[in-house]
């Protein structure tokens, strides 16, 4: 059965440097990797925790790769150079080229390659800069800093935009093998060859954002975890969350099809920007399985309770924000007949910010509706400055729905 292929964002970045016809013959060599990924003309050694294999691309260029788990994955390509094995337990690979030039005549290759823990392209041009899509803003503080990897490190992280950063690191920085091994994979979308994506990504007419991303070992275990109950996927930031969650909807929405059945899928997220980021994978994943979002709706949790909302009363709403609830808890606080000595509690409390807290926090997040339940809650408060709270939300809430607001 043919591997499957997927790439690294620092592999991709390293494309945009090489020659035209190298990156030709990528495409062909995955072809002949897809079928057999350890054929006889390549050369494999263990480098840390990593099996790395190594096959020659062109005369000049060599390729690094790994495979498991039926897939492939290019690490970077290399040029030969004086110093490509200057890096331990790489003496084995260098005797092996020397062996393979001398069967192969290459009598005008240099023996030895670029370590493929450093991506030494040369000093750092204008013309490279250009070539790789990095605004001339950056490129004079580039090229003064290129001599000086912790000082250039320090200037990308914190002066250049975000969207540049990996791209500078993966071409112009030192990057160590078992770094790039831990980055993200991704395949591509909608039947794309990886011809198709490796020549788009030069020409800059798609990025990594419209590749999807290829699921881990630990993801893909829990995806296919069979259950018929409520299951809680628990990790820091960016460990994936949200990419497993897609591929549970595209998995869903794949059974669903196969079985005729029309359910829907709701997918919630906190934010609306991570619901475009959340439509902006699930769309392709979709597509590259032959199935649409007809039956699938992406909401943030404030726009899915405003739309069911409008459905019961008929009419869109305003949702109160920190800065209008203040205002209204202020009115109201200064209106009403309120202890004089209360309202100092009040005040050394926090004032209507201590208020606020107590409305989002202890009111409306346990959906309290009286003055007991909420003074049995907040037993620590005495039973007249809790009183006097209950009484501010109560004259709060009149005021704020005849104004057309509500809260959530």
């Amino acid at each position: 059965m043919p591997w499957n292929i997927s790439l690294t964002s620092s592999f991709l970045n390293t494309l945009l440097l090489l020659p035209e016809q190298t990156r030709k013959k990528f495409p062909y060599v995955l072809d002949i990797l897809t079928n057999d990924p350890s054929p006889a003309n390549s050369f494999f050694l263990k480098i840390k925790s990593l099996d790395l294999w190594r096959i020659r691309l062109t005369r000049q260029y060599r390729l690094f790769y790994k495979y498991q788990s039926n897939w492939i994955t290019p690490i970077k390509i290399s040029i030969r150079d004086d110093d490509t094995y200057e890096y331990e337990g790489l003496e084995k690979m260098a005797a092996e080229e020397i062996i393979a030039a001398m069967d192969n005549n290459d009598d005008d290759i240099n023996i030895a390659e670029l370590d493929p823990f450093v991506k030494d392209i040369g000093k750092i041009s204008a013309n490279k800069l250009s070539k790789c899509g990095i605004p001339s803003v950056y490129w004079p503080k580039i090229i003064e800093l290129q001599d000086n990897q912790e000082q250039l490190l320090e200037y990308i992280t914190k002066e250049v935009e975000t969207k540049y950063q990996d791209r500078i690191i993966d071409i112009f920085c030192h990057v160590p093998l078992e770094e790039i091994d831990k980055q993200r994979e991704y395949v591509g979308v909608n039947q794309q060859s990886i011809k198709d994506i490796i020549e788009k990504i030069v020409a800059g007419e798609i990025s990594l954002a419209d590749l999807s991303l290829k699921l881990s070992h630990e993801q893909q275990k829990i995806l296919e975890i069979n259950h018929n109950q409520p299951i809680l996927v628990k990790g820091s930031a960016g460990t994936g969350k949200t990419v497993l969650a897609v591929h549970k909807v595209a998995q869903l929405a794949k059974r669903y099809h196969k079985e005729k059945n029309h359910r829907k899928i709701l997918f919630t997220t906190y934010t609306r920007s991570l619901v475009n980021y959340s439509k902006h994978l699930l769309y392709p994943l979709l597509a590259s399985q032959g199935l649409t979002d007809k039956y699938i709706e992406v909401y943030s949790l404030d726009h899915l309770a405003l739309k069911y909302y409008g459905l019961e009363h008929n009419t869109t709403p305003l949702i109160v924000d920190k800065d209008i609830s203040l205002l209204f808890i202020n009115s109201v606080f200064n209106s009403i007949n309120i202890n004089s000595a209360v309202k100092k509690k009040i005040k050394q409390l926090g004032g209507t910010e201590f208020i606020l807290d107590e409305f989002i926090y202890f009111i409306e997040a346990r959906g309290i509706e009286d003055l007991t339940r909420y003074q049995d809650i907040r037993h620590r408060l005495d039973s007249n400055t809790s009183q006097a709270v209950w009484e501010i939300y109560q004259n709060c809430k009149e005021v704020m729905a005849k104004s057309g607001y509500i809260s959530i």
